[in-house]
Order: structure tokens, then sequence, then C-alpha cells
């Protein structure tokens, strides 16, 4: 109900040809669910003024960030070095026609809490593309930079992670970079990728991390077939005697 009210007043004040009105700013009480996360604020969302049509709610968030350890950001390749005036785009393969959710937001928590999610819900099967996303307006505004920007594709069990392009790259990538945050610290991380038929393809581990911090694993899937995989989680608390579970579900096309 509030995604529809601002679908509303976007067409409106956010980017739209309305009334003579091309851009503006929305503030609203809303509800942004991605993955484990959700926010619940009274942000204000702005449309690129140079976008005809909105594809896009951008803006920042006063996020209340929560205390279990989840997945962030997961693509392909690294994220373009970019500057004023460059144009970002978003491209993923889908093997089935899937309601999505394409998001970004800011990798650490510290000053203003950038978020931008896609308009765009359903999404055909194949390769797909998110395009424009302008950095001029936030991210350059705000000195975010590539490496501080995690982006994510989720469909209803699977993520699809994305190739993130500058306007005039053509580089691919088959290895891919996950983001987790973890509310507390840990000892060590113990994961396993496997195939669809449970075999195992890759395994791994990570050292210690402190609590509160974000932290990357790297997968290198070059002589990786097509299909589902699944990344297994054996995660040590510093400061708990149990063990942590965590497991990832992503979908691999070779390019």
């Amino acid at each position: 109900m509030i995604k529809m009210l601002m679908e509303k007043y976007l067409s409106v004040f956010g980017g739209y040809k309305r009334k003579g009105i091309k851009c503006g700013v929305l503030t609203l009480l809303i509800s942004l669910s991605s993955g484990a996360v959700t926010t619940s604020t009274a942000s204000e969302f702005y449309n690129d003024k140079n976008i005809k049509e909105a594809n896009r709610w951008e803006g920042y968030v006063h996020q209340k960030v929560g205390s279990k350890f989840r997945l962030i950001s997961i693509r392909r390749g690294g994220f373009p070095n970019f500057g004023q005036g460059d144009v970002l785009s978003a491209h993923f393969y889908l093997p089935k026609d899937e309601r999505l959710v394409l998001s970004a937001r800011k990798l650490k928590s510290s000053g203003k809490k950038y978020y931008m999610e896609a308009m765009q819900k359903d999404w055909g099967k194949g390769w797909q593309s998110f395009s424009p996303w302008g950095v001029d307006h936030f991210i350059v505004t705000e000195g975010i930079s590539n490496r501080n920007i995690g982006v994510s594709v989720k469909g209803d069990s699977s993520y699809y992670p994305p190739q993130i392009l500058k306007s005039g790259d053509s580089v691919s990538s088959n290895n891919y970079a996950i983001h987790f945050y973890t509310p507390t610290s840990i000892s060590g991380i113990n994961y396993i990728l496997s195939d669809k038929d449970g075999k195992e393809v890759l395994h791994g581990n990570v050292g210690s991390v402190s609590g509160k911090r974000v932290f990357k694993i790297k997968l290198p899937m070059s002589k990786s077939l097509e299909g589902e995989y699944l990344l297994s989680l054996d995660i040590k608390w510093k400061h708990d005697p149990g063990r942590h579970n965590s497991v990832v579900n992503f979908y691999h096309i070779p390019i």
C-alpha cells in the first residue's frame, strides 16, 4: 500500500511530466525491505532531473541498523570508477520471469545513508539491464566512492548478481564479490560453495572480523557451469560458544 502511494506521489513530484513539474522532493513515512534488512523512516527521495520517466527511488534514509548477520551486496566483478557526469547501469541474467528488488546502498554506515531502489519490479527471462543510474545527484555530491556502494538483485528465493558498468564500458567478469554485515565479532568463518546437486565447487575461510563491520567474500567461478549455486557459511562467534549457519542462493551464468 505504501509503495502504491509512493508511485502515485512520485508520478506527480518525482520525474514524470505532470502539470509542468519535472522533478522534486518527496517526504513520506515509508517501509522498505531488501533481504533481511528493513528500514522504517521518514525519508527524502529524489528522482534524477535528467530522467524524463523516473526509473528509481533514490535518496537518504534514516536506517535502523538491524542486529542480524546479513548479506548486503552481491555482484559480478568490481564496481567501476566514476566521476561527474557518468551514468551507471546494472546487467543481470534471469532464467525465468520473476518479480525482483534491485537496490543499492552504502556499505559503510557512517554519514548519510544512501539508498536506491529500481521502480521496475517485474522482469522477463534472459539478460536484463537497469539504466540510467546517474551519479551526480547523490553519489558524487556526497563523496561516495565506488568501494562503498553495495548492490543486489533479489528474487523470491535467489539472488541474480548484477555486473555494474559505466557508460562506454564493456568489461565482463565471472568472479563474484559478496558483502556481509556482522553485528558482533567473529572468530572465523568456513564457507563452501556447492552446485544445485550438492557437489562442492570451492571452499575457503575468513579470519576474525570485528563487530558492526562489513566484510567481503570473493568467489572465482570462471570454470563453473550455468545454474543455481548455494554458498553455505559456518560462523564461529568470538564471544559466544554457539555457531551460526547462513546460506545464500544465487544464479550463475558464464559470460
